[in-house]
């Protein structure tokens, strides 16, 4: 049967593309690096400081090294090359220097004395939104911002507590997902995207003002939930394996949305090889990874409501009175999780009012483009076995691995099916109803 989009690419290729989108993000933040603006030395640590020349050219005069930890003022910007006033530190008074070496950031902006660092204590979620407590606070007046801003702005942050698994909601997705019913084609139910655009499955919503302008500088490190887990969540071998910066003063938050069978785990590398200006998040959808005891979604709708409340908290601190208010955000998606993008990119403007700086969709079709043919979901829903077999053979090589049969094997095949499911029945919802 025809496929309109090759299977998800291998691994290599996946990290490829993580590697481009880095370097696309670094290239929008670098971009304002506007005269008269501080901006901070954060490389050249292991080597003496990173290397001054005479001009922009690579090949100009070398005048010595500008010192780690030095703060500069920019004079003028030509791509990635930077021409600075030394304000403090060691090294030459002026000079050029790179903002970027091999996929490390040589400086960062410097947050202005003024700017309000909140502990990452003052934003850990337990069930209450994470906004500021007065709108003066927030922008950096009064005492509470002068206590505040003593406090480090890259302390961890505390997840919520996770809550108990409902055997009830569990038991009811697994009968959808085993009903005899599923194993023909769904009826395309606009219903169902139209009650989400509508806002009509949400009770009591709280749309909020827009935000005013970002006033600048660093901002605090995000309140977590269990639908964001957090770098402490990590089993101590995967930490040995990926380590964290030790430090993170974000200036932009990246949130991502994994695609079908992904989880947390699998960004680890993507999310602490991020430059320390840029704090990363990624979604945890319920039934994967660390929520692998919540049930599963039944549709592609009901996914993109648990997106938004797991990460409505983090959302707010950018909204009208939030602790970061208008700071800006970015959305990077794989595969099929560009499809949940819009969804929750039609939420979050709806109701908070915001919308991302940038967005980075890999991979993937658009809401309304279907990923199989006609007779490729047919036998997706009537024999997931045979329909891997042909769809994504890797996949069924590590399932016969793992023991056809095995608790495991058979978790890995529902992963992909089940989720490969709720973007198609989604992108035929769409295709339907445009």
């Amino acid at each position: 049967f025809k496929v309109f989009v090759p299977p998800v690419p291998h691994r290599a290729k996946i990290a490829r593309a993580a590697r481009r989108a880095r370097r696309d993000l670094a290239l929008a933040m670098s971009s304002p690096a506007t005269p008269g603006s501080r901006w901070r030395v954060v490389g050249g640590h292991e080597h003496g400081g990173i290397v001054v020349r005479e001009g922009a050219s690579l090949k100009s005069a070398e005048l010595g090294r500008l010192a780690h930890g030095s703060t500069v003022e920019v004079l003028e910007q030509q791509g990635e090359r930077l021409h600075f006033r030394r304000l403090a530190g060691d090294g030459p008074e002026q000079g050029w220097v790179s903002l970027h070496l091999k996929g490390h950031d040589l400086l960062a902006p410097d947050a202005e004395p003024d700017v309000v660092a909140l502990s990452a204590e003052a934003l850990v979620v337990h069930g209450a939104p994470a906004v500021a407590a007065t709108d003066a606070a927030a922008r950096g007046g009064g005492t509470g911002a002068a206590e505040a801003a003593a406090a480090p702005a890259h302390e961890p942050v505390e997840e919520a507590p996770v809550p108990a698994p409902d055997p009830a909601a569990a038991e009811a997705a697994e009968a959808f997902w085993n009903d005899p019913a599923r194993r023909r084609p769904a009826p395309r139910d606009c219903d169902l995207l139209e009650r989400f655009l509508s806002g009509a499955d949400e009770t009591n919503p709280v749309i909020l003002e827009p935000p005013r302008n970002y006033q600048g500088g660093a901002i605090p490190l995000m309140p977590r939930t269990v639908g964001l887990p957090t770098y402490a969540a990590l089993p101590e071998s995967a930490k040995k394996v990926f380590k964290e910066r030790p430090h993170r003063r974000p200036f932009i938050r990246l949130y991502c949305f994994p695609g079908a069978a992904d989880n947390y785990m699998l960004w680890i590398e993507f999310a602490t090889s991020a430059p320390e200006w840029c704090e990363v998040a990624v979604y945890e959808p319920s039934a994967h990874g660390f929520r692998a005891e919540e049930p599963w979604h039944t549709t592609l709708e009901e996914r993109a409501a648990d997106a938004f409340r797991v990460m409505r908290p983090a959302f707010e601190t950018h909204a009208r009175g939030g602790v970061s208010e208008g700071a800006p955000f970015g959305f990077l998606s794989h595969g099929t999780g560009g499809q949940l993008i819009a969804l929750v990119a039609q939420r979050l403007k709806r109701e908070l009012q915001l919308e991302p700086l940038v967005v980075f969709a890999n991979d993937g079709p658009a809401p309304d483009c279907r990923t199989l043919s006609d007779e490729g979901y047919d036998l997706c829903c009537r024999d997931v076995h045979e329909f891997y077999e042909r769809f994504q053979p890797d996949t069924m090589r590590q399932y016969h691995k793992l023991g056809r049969g095995t608790k495991a094997a058979e978790h890995l095949l529902q992963k992909w099916s089940r989720d490969l499911r709720l973007f198609e029945e989604h992108s035929r919802r769409c295709q339907a109803r445009a």
